[in-house]
């Protein structure tokens, strides 16, 4: 399609335009994919911008980028790889575009990305042509010489969403205010995380933790996806037990409720769950005896993701039943829903190892959309920085009287999303959603 087919397009280039206005954000601990966090500010006349998406991207964002940095000056080159042919989402979509058994190093021309991370021949593109920008993926850049902004959407619906539009330094001090009970207060302390679904699971904040590099825990709040359990390497001493329940992950349709049992630290029984959680018993067999580079014991499904969304106006698209929709992933954003997430983090060279030894590596998801997170620390006290759903951040007093300089702070706070599950949000039988859950999701149900 051009640009000006776009239903939306007046509404396409004004995004465009605030995107292009808006200061760009690579650190070490962002994901410049979350919403409210994509700008492109630092872009200059004579600048060369690469925009890569695969052929499931609808052209509604990058055409419309391309339009307005072209008309300050730059030149942008868009790549479309094909992203396969559209087709009903499917139980099993999640293992299909997070596990891979193929090393990644050196096999760049042929290696299948993870759904949501570079093409790594578009990086060699983009360095061998010297462009001075890439927007590319749905996940945190990776080191390059060159600035690396993500591309969070899928659907033009998110491109307008207006939680891309949310004030930035509102957002950082949320973020900031969410942060501090585990980073500035919570060493040593005990986590336990419940949820309206059945989850519930405890792990402690080992002193470790504050010392150990590249395991995306550090002072500065890893925006938008706060780490409250850090990433691999895995602490030998790593004591997380619990259950784990659910009918959501990223890239699946919604499944049958999953149970996983949690025990020091790693699944090791998942129980129910359709066809995702078949998938997910096979692979815990496969690997009960393999030995990864990143955990201390034997086994792939070690938890080390434990992922906060901190963006009040982010909500569900209005269709997530087909593969070009991304399915219920760009939900994990929304202020106050977990994901966690089990498996090697990557890429990384232990999950290329692991490839070169035809291992299954990568990590799979489970989102929790109504946590309560209670972190009780060493001297007795009790934090609760997040309570069925909803961050304390959003009412504190610093944070409310930021967002007075905004607008209303009761319209600017105020969650635009809620998912509707029977006996939780919406009248009903939860026992009975839990055994058939997509007609909720998909739009099917009827009563």
């Amino acid at each position: 399609m051009s640009l000006d087919q776009s239903e939306n397009l007046a509404d396409a280039i004004a995004q465009a335009e605030y995107l292009a206005d808006q200061p760009e954000f690579l650190h070490l601990y962002a994901k410049t994919n979350v919403p409210g966090y994509q700008g492109y500010g630092e872009t200059k006349p004579g600048d060369k911008v690469m925009i890569a998406i695969d052929s499931t991207v609808h052209l509604a964002a990058p055409l419309a980028i391309a339009k307005v940095l072209r008309e300050r000056g730059a030149k942008v080159d868009i790549i479309i790889a094909d992203g396969g042919v559209d087709r009903p989402i499917t139980e099993t979509d999640e293992l299909d575009a997070n596990i891979r058994r193929e090393p990644w190093k050196g096999h760049e021309d042929t290696y299948r990305p993870r759904r949501y991370l570079e093409m790594p021949w578009v990086r060699k593109v983009v360095e061998w042509r010297n462009y001075d920008l890439l927007i590319q993926g749905r996940a945190f850049p990776i080191a390059a010489d060159f600035r690396w902004e993500g591309h969070a959407w899928q659907l033009e619906e998110q491109f307008l969403d207006k939680s891309n539009n949310f004030p930035r330094p509102l957002h950082d001090l949320i973020n900031q205010k969410a942060w501090d009970p585990v980073w500035s207060r919570g060493k040593g302390a005990k986590v336990r995380i419940t949820d309206k679904e059945g989850t519930d699971f405890s792990y402690t904040l080992l002193p470790d933790y504050w010392t150990t590099e590249g395991t995306w825990f550090a002072e500065d709040p890893c925006i938008g996806h706060l780490m409250y359990h850090p990433g691999p390497p895995i602490n030998a001493l790593q004591d997380a037990e619990g259950v784990i329940k659910g009918t959501l992950t990223h890239f699946s349709k919604p499944f049958p409720q999953l149970t996983a049992t949690l025990e020091a630290g790693k699944i090791t029984r998942v129980e129910g769950g359709g066809a995702y959680g078949e998938g997910w018993r096979a692979l815990l067999e496969e690997t009960e005896e393999l030995q990864y580079d990143q955990f201390p014991g034997k086994g792939l499904f070690w938890l080390w993701e434990v992922a906060v969304g901190t963006n009040p106006w982010v909500r569900r698209p209005s269709r997530i039943d087909m593969v070009s929709t991304g399915g219920t992933e760009w939900e994990r954003y929304r202020s106050g829903v977990i994901h966690l997430g089990f498996g090697t983090a990557g890429p990384s060279e232990a999950e290329n190892k692991a490839g070169e030894l035809g291992w299954p590596y990568g990590h799979v998801h489970m989102h929790l959309m109504w946590p309560t997170v209670e972190i009780t620390h060493e001297d007795g006290t009790v934090e609760v920085p997040i309570r069925d759903g909803r961050l304390a951040a959003l009412d504190d007093p610093e944070v409310r009287a930021l967002a007075a300089q905004y607008g209303d702070p009761e319209e600017l706070l105020d969650r635009q999303w809620e998912p509707q599950i029977p006996g939780i949000s919406i009248p009903g039988d939860y026992t009975a959603y839990a055994q058939n859950p997509a007609p909720w999701h998909l739009g099917t149900h009827t009563l």
